[in-house]
């Protein structure tokens, strides 16, 4: 699903010292790409991720961004909007 809506790079980590505890990465080209994601979710994918919440411990979402990419986007004068409230 992260693949097909465009992350470049997509993985799952598993911690050794807590074996129930997963974590999700993927990489997108760019905060704006993030955005538009959230705008193409289909029905099915919201459903996948009902459920996998419902799996869950509410650990919360990190955005983290490419510093020197970021860096160079202010230096052009670009406005990065921080996170969306319901992904805090």
């Amino acid at each position: 699903m992260r693949r097909r809506d465009g992350a470049s790079d997509w993985s799952i980590y598993e911690d050794l010292g807590a074996p129930d505890l997963f974590v999700e990465t993927f990489a997108l080209g760019s905060w704006s790409e993030h955005v538009r994601q959230h705008g193409r979710a289909v029905v099915a994918d919201q459903a996948l991720l009902t459920k996998l919440a419902a799996l869950s411990e509410d650990a919360g979402v990190v955005h983290l961004v490419d510093a020197r990419a970021l860096a160079a986007a202010r230096a052009r004068g670009a406005h990065i909007e921080p996170p969306h409230p319901e992904h805090p």
